[in-house]
C-alpha cells in the first residue's frame, strides 16, 4: 500500500505497478479500507491522464469507494474521494466541497484529504487557499512527492513561478526518478522566462519517459515546448 501510494501518480508503468500492488494488498487484507481508498483514487488517476476510459474507470472508482465505506464510514479518504467524484464526474461542486470539509473535519492530518481538497481548489482557480491546503499537506508528509506536486502546482497557478520551481525540483531531489517533478519544473521555469532552464528539464523529463505512453504528460512537454 505504501508503495503504491507513490506509483500511483507517476508513468502509465508507475501506475499499474501501483493497481497491482494495490490489489495485492487487498487481497492480503480484504478489510483494509485505505487500499479500497487508494484503489479507487488509482482508476480516477488513470483517467485523468487518459490511460483508462472515463466510464470504465469511474465504474471501478465506485465500486472500489462503496467497499471501503462499507468497511469504515467514517473514513476520511473515502469522503475525500467522495468530493473527488462529485467535482470531476458528477459537476456537483457544491456537494464536493461539503465532502472534502467532512473529510478534513474528520481526520485534519489526512495527507490524501487536504491533497484532493487542494486539487479542487486549483480546479476552482482558487489559487491562494490552494497554496495554504497544500502547505498544509506538506507539513503532514513532507517527504511526499504528492504533496510536493501539489504545491508546486497550486504556487505554479498562483503565479508565484520561482517559489513553484523551487517545490518541483524538491520533488525532484525526493524522488529523481519521478517525472513529473521535470515536467512542472519545465513549465514553472518557461513561465519564469527561464527558457534554457525550462528546456532542459523538458528534455530530461522526454528522455525519461523512454516510450511510455502518458498523454497528459506529453501534453505538459508539449506546451512547455511552444513557450
Amino acid at each position: 500500500y505504501l508503495r503504491a501510494r507513490e506509483l500511483i501518480v507517476g508513468t502509465q508503468a508507475e501506475m499499474l505497478k501501483g493497481i497491482d500492488l494495490l490489489e495485492q494488498a487487498i487481497q492480503r487484507r480484504p478489510d483494509y479500507a485505505l487500499a479500497h481508498c487508494a484503489l479507487s483514487e488509482a482508476h480516477l488517476q488513470m483517467a485523468n491522464h487518459g490511460i483508462e476510459g472515463a466510464n470504465e474507470a469511474l465504474v471501478a472508482a465506485r465500486s472500489a469507494l462503496a467497499s471501503a465505506l462499507e468497511i469504515d464510514p467514517d473514513l476520511a479518504e473515502a469522503h475525500s474521494l467522495l468530493g473527488a467524484i462529485a467535482w470531476s464526474s458528477d459537476w456537483d461542486w457544491a456537494g464536493s466541497m461539503q465532502h472534502h470539509r467532512r473529510a478534513l473535519a474528520l481526520n485534519p492530518n489526512s495527507l490524501t484529504a487536504n491533497l484532493r481538497y487542494a486539487e479542487c481548489l486549483t480546479q476552482a482557480g482558487r489559487w491562494k487557499e490552494a497554496v495554504e491546503v497544500s502547505r498544509e499537506a506538506k507539513k503532514i508528509d513532507p517527504l511526499s512527492t504528492r504533496a510536493t506536486h501539489w504545491l508546486g502546482f497550486a504556487l505554479l497557478g498562483d503565479r508565484q513561478f520561482d517559489l513553484a520551481a523551487a517545490e518541483f525540483r524538491y520533488a525532484i531531489d525526493l524522488n529523481p526518478h519521478w517525472i513529473w517533478g521535470y515536467v512542472k519544473l519545465s513549465r514553472a521555469l518557461a513561465s519564469a522566462g527561464r527558457v534554457d532552464e525550462a528546456l532542459a528539464a523538458a528534455q530530461t523529463a522526454d528522455r525519461m519517459f523512454a516510450g511510455d505512453d502518458t498523454p497528459l504528460a506529453r501534453a505538459w512537454i508539449g506546451i512547455t515546448y511552444s513557450m
